[in-house]
Parts: C-alpha cells; sequence; structure tokens
C-alpha cells in the first residue's frame, strides 16, 4: 500500500511511500518527528539549565565580590581603630547586606569620639582646678609661714614685755 502526502507548493503533488513492518512510512516518519521535536526540547532544556547555572555562578561571583569589598572595609576600619584614629568611619557605598555592620561601627566610633572629647575636656578642667589648688595651696603656706612669722615675733615681744615688767617691779 502507498500513502500520498501533500508537499508545499502551488499545486499538490504525490509521493507513494510504501509501508515498513507493517507501519506506514509516514507513522514512522511523524514518530522521527516527534523524538525529533523531543530531542530540541531537551536540548533546549539543557541550554536554559547551562544558562540557569551560568548565572547562578555570576550571582555567586557577585557576592563573593561583595563580601570581599566588605571584609576589606571592616579590616580597614579596625585598623585604624587599632591605630587609634577615630575619625575614620566606613563608607556608604558598603554592600547592602553588610550594611548594619557598617552603621553599627561608624555609631560605636562616634560614642568613642565623644567620650574620649569628654574625657579631654574633663581632663583640662581638671588640669585648670589642680593648678588653682596648688596656687590656692602656696598661697596659704607663704600665708601660714607670715603668720607663724609674725607670731614668733609676739611671742618675742610678749617675753621681752614680761621680762620688762618683771625688772619693774623688783
Amino acid at each position: 500500500a502507498f500513502v500520498r502526502i501533500a508537499t508545499s507548493g502551488d499545486s499538490e503533488t504525490a509521493k507513494a511511500f510504501p509501508e515498513k513492518d507493517g507501519v506506514p512510512i509516514s507513522t514512522a516518519l511523524a514518530r522521527v518527528a516527534g523524538v525529533m521535536k523531543s530531542l530540541q526540547a531537551q536540548r533546549d532544556e539543557l541550554t536554559k539549565a547551562g544558562k540557569l547555572e551560568a548565572e547562578a555562578k555570576r550571582v555567586e561571583q557577585l557576592k563573593t565580590d561583595e563580601r570581599e569589598k566588605a571584609v576589606a572595609h571592616v579590616t580597614t576600619a579596625m585598623s585604624a581603630l587599632a591605630d587609634g584614629d577615630l575619625t575614620h568611619r566606613m563608607p556608604s557605598e558598603i554592600p547592602v547586606e553588610y550594611a548594619a555592620i557598617a552603621e553599627q561601627f561608624n555609631s560605636a566610633m562616634d560614642r568613642l569620639e565623644s567620650m574620649i572629647g569628654t574625657i579631654k575636656s574633663t581632663s583640662t578642667q581638671i588640669a585648670v582646678s589642680s593648678k588653682e589648688i596648688n596656687a590656692g595651696a602656696e598661697d596659704l603656706s607663704h600665708r601660714t609661714e607670715q603668720q607663724a612669722s609674725a607670731l614668733e615675733e609676739t611671742a618675742a615681744t610678749t617675753e621681752q614685755l614680761a621680762a620688762s615688767v618683771k625688772a619693774a617691779s623688783q
């Protein structure tokens, strides 16, 4: 038996295909076309999977780059702190996932800078007060010496007066 198949073009052309093992060739060709379509779909899926894998690798690399950038910023900030630089702040362009670290570090540095400023101001006030106390103590010491000298003179005068009174009464 033969099968008629229409082909493209202006007129219908008939081609005859015999059967093979009781299955018309057109059916076998349809099966082959189905298998090819399935293989094409699988190839498309593999291509899509390859693109997804490449995108996953790209995203992972971006995350790695961001992590390295954040670690570099933290390392620089901690080094500045170790060197006593309380003016250093972590930059705002740190990756979003690490922004909380930058905010907390900068907040801690603000508090440290404020505390150190308060300590410096208090130390200056203590130094001024200490100088005033020292000057007062020196003044008190000088006046005490003067009073002691005056008291000695008074005692000597009193002794002389007592001796004069005693001599006059005899």
